[in-house]
Formats: C-alpha cells, structure tokens, sequence
C-alpha cells in the first residue's frame, strides 16, 4: 500500500517540475519576445 502512495508521490513531483519548467520557457519567451518588440521599435523610430 505504501507503494503505492510513493508512486503518486513522484508523479507529483514530475508534474510540478514539468509545471515550473514550462512557466520558466513561458516567461524566457516573454522576455525575448518583448525585448525583440522593443529592438524592432526602436529600430523603426531611430
């Protein structure tokens, strides 16, 4: 029984990794995305 609670235990733990990987590649996109927005902005003003 205690099996089993340790292997839901880890697909708790990969999926809050895989949770917290894809909002760190979220917000690493945001950024480029809003830094390529600025440079392209600024490009066009200058």
């Amino acid at each position: 029984m205690e099996y089993v609670y340790f292997l839901v235990f880890i697909q708790r733990i990969k999926a809050i990794f895989l949770l917290t990987q894809i909002m760190s590649v979220t917000k690493l996109f945001m950024n480029v995305r809003s830094f390529l927005h600025l440079s392209i902005v600024y490009l066009f003003h200058h």
